[in-house]
């Protein structure tokens, strides 16, 4: 039994109380318990004590402590058996360790206490079966990827180390309170981050990582801000920092809590003053000034000098840069060129054909050819993340659910915010906002949908038309897109919902005016893919090209969709009722995208329209397709399911004249 009582009220007497508030060294201990223990005046346990025991990691045999060690004084390893009783062991015979930073030693039983050349924080591991001692002291570099310095150094040494007596922790700094540093991605090396191998049988080795990074397990989300955050060296996933800046970089060990944190304070800003274009030419495009170069997207900010974009290269064709579309000043190289091929005329190109994501730094002097890493996300994947699948220039993914549909691709060279890398699809092309995120369209995609990229050729699809048979026989929203619809966008404002009034889910109906030629898709939900079609067992008056409907002439038509009988028609407008007891006929105008009548008895007025196909449809009588026109707004609105009669209390006047735009959906209301 070990009594500490005394020494612990003679030190509190000496202004050190504080040590009792953290638990390191100073409890009274009344047994020790059973285990492996390091104590000694050069450590902080003076006896062997609980905070002093040394914790088996992934070998059993193999017991570790991480202690803070003095240069005056030596430490013992002191085993306690069942019976409470320490045994001291100190050094013996040196064993040589292939990792020049640590040494290993040999436990002999009351040997000498070993020493530390230099004050700092120490691994000390014990094979408990062996009697074997290795001691590795512990230092930190954060190491990265690409130069951090403007000098072009990889490596900063963590070389201000101080140690917190009263909190137990040791912080690692750079030696600045801040210094420039260049982004990159990074690890913070123990010592050299050469893996130590530490015998633990003759068959087996306890193997120690040396190199600590941030615990994400996705590269962009692997960043540190000004507050520590937890460090691991059981993962290959590199630490990233975004910007240029002046920063404080600092890593942390608790001994009482036995982590690792890390912090990068400071902040980054973008560089300025640099091209706010890059251009892409060479015999993998085609020459300068024609419609083969391409547009590289800039990444964070214009001018910043950062641009990238995903191209399908032709193995041995070339690859040019220039700031404006006709190739003044071209190059195709810069000082650092990764998983790119110069040939033998200086011009940049690839060993092997395939789909390449290109980054170009125009500040760091860098290009940059990489494997792609393209992903996408939102609510059409669940919200979740999911990688695209690759197949020669192609990409692909499958939505899980009816909702947006992000892109973005993951560079090495870019550790900002996913949106700095998003592309899109606007109109079967494939779109690149680089910093005009906000102005990117929303891509709303059906459940089921399997989105292809076509890289090579710039071109997206949404597994084309609807087949027939999956087009169901009632829904309860029918909508159309086209030139003058949205353009194409499901996501617009612009984009037509049809209409219903009193007949069911199965018949819908759009009045409008159309311009010959223009094309025309129809969708069961407001998204590209299933659902989209433009036809169905039976069409009337138009024509389809490229799964598009088409007008055949400018015109006020109804397009009326029967999705019980399979008839899709598009058809002139007849518009007519009755007012007063007269007959009401609305003509068209000379500019063809108005109609005009004049009521020739005042009262209530009704109207209603009709087209050829209407006669085919059974059940389908003209009040439950009944639109009318708000006085007060003038607007042109259709009778909905549920409403009333329109304008029940309104009474019109005879020799009153109503034209309807069919384009704005407006009236003009002229009274006598």
């Amino acid at each position: 039994m070990i009594k500490l009582k005394n020494i612990f009220t003679m030190l509190c007497v000496l202004g050190v109380a504080a040590c009792t508030e953290n638990n390191i060294a100073y409890d009274e201990v009344v047994n020790v318990p059973e285990g492996i223990y390091l104590s000694g005046s050069s450590s902080e346990f003076s006896i062997p004590i609980e905070t002093g025991r040394l914790i088996a990691g992934s070998h059993a045999n193999m017991l570790s402590l991480k202690a803070w060690l003095k240069k005056d004084g030596r430490f013992q390893i002191s085993f306690v058996g069942t019976d409470g009783k320490p045994i001291a062991y100190g050094k013996g015979s040196e064993i040589p360790l292939s990792n020049a930073q640590a040494a290993a030693y040999s436990l002999t039983e009351g040997g000498e206490g070993f020493s530390v050349p230099s004050e700092g924080l120490y691994q000390i591991v014990v094979n408990q079966q062996r009697k074997e001692l290795t001691i590795i002291p512990i230092q930190f570099t954060m190491k990265g990827d690409n130069a951090l310095t403007a000098d072009e150094s990889t490596a900063i040494p963590l070389n201000n180390v101080t140690y917190d007596k009263l909190t137990h922790v040791v912080t690692w700094s750079n030696a600045d309170s801040t210094q420039q540093l260049l982004p990159s991605k990074y690890v913070f090396n123990m010592n050299d981050g050469t893996t130590l191998y530490l015998r633990d049988s003759e068959t087996e080795v306890d193997t120690l990582s040396a190199v600590f990074t941030g615990t994400a397990l996705a590269e962009r989300a692997n960043q540190l801000n000004d507050s520590y955050q937890p460090l691991t060296n059981k993962s290959n996933v590199k630490l990233k920092f975004p910007l240029k800046g002046q920063y404080s970089v600092q890593v942390q060990y608790s001994v009482l809590t036995g982590k690792f944190t890390a912090r990068m304070g400071g902040k980054g800003v973008e560089v300025t003053g640099l091209s706010n274009e890059l251009y892409m030419g060479g015999s993998n495009f085609g020459a300068w000034n024609t419609n083969g170069v391409v547009k590289m997207a800039p990444v964070g900010a214009v001018g910043n000098g950062e641009f990238w974009r995903l191209c399908y290269l032709q193995a041995g064709q070339t690859v040019e840069w220039a700031m404006s579309k006709d190739g003044s000043q071209a190059f195709s190289s810069l000082a650092t060129m990764q998983g790119v091929t110069v040939d033998g005329s200086g011009k940049a190109t690839v060993n092997t054909s395939g789909l390449y994501l290109v980054y170009v730094n125009l500040d760091r002097k860098l290009i940059s050819f990489e494997t792609p890493k393209v992903y996408a996300s939102g609510t059409a994947l669940g919200d979740k993340e999911q990688a695209l699948e690759l197949n020669g220039s192609n990409l692909s993914v499958e939505t899980t659910e009816t909702g947006q549909l992000n892109f973005f691709a993951n560079s090495e060279q870019n550790a900002r915010d996913w949106s700095t890398m998003m592309f899109t699809i606007r109109n079967g092309k494939v779109e690149y906002p680089g910093v005009a995120t906000s102005e990117a369209s929303v891509l709303p995609v059906a459940k089921g949908t399997k989105v292809s990229l076509d890289i090579a050729n710039n071109t997206a699809d949404f597994g084309g038309t609807t087949p027939e048979n999956l087009i169901p026989e009632g829904v309860k929203h029918l909508y159309m897109t086209g030139d003058d619809f949205g353009n194409w966008d499901w996501s617009s404002p612009e984009v037509a919902s049809f209409e219903n009034g009193y007949a069911g889910d199965s018949r819908w109906f759009y009045i409008t005016y159309l311009r010959g030629g223009t094309a025309l898709e129809f969708s069961t939900e407001k998204a590209f893919g299933k659902g989209n079609f433009a036809q169905l067992k039976t069409l009337t008056d138009y024509t389809v090209a490229n799964n598009r409907a088409v007008v055949p002439s400018d015109g006020i038509y109804i397009v009326f969709v029967a999705l019980d009988s399979r008839d899709i028609a598009i058809q002139p407008l007849k518009l007519s009722g009755d007012c007063g007891g007269a007959p009401v006929e609305f003509a068209a105008n000379a500019d063809g995208r108005t109609m005009s009548a004049t009521i020739t008895n005042g009262g209530r007025m009704r109207i209603y329209p009709d087209i050829p196909a209407f006669k085919k449809a059974k059940k389908f009588s003209s009040w439950k397709r009944e639109v009318y026109v708000n006085p007060e707004t003038k607007d042109f609105l259709y009778r909905k399911n549920g409403e009333g009669e329109p304008n029940k209390d309104y009474v019109w006047k005879a020799g009153t004249k109503v034209t309807i735009d069919f384009v704005t959906k407006k009236a003009t209301i002229v009274e006598p």
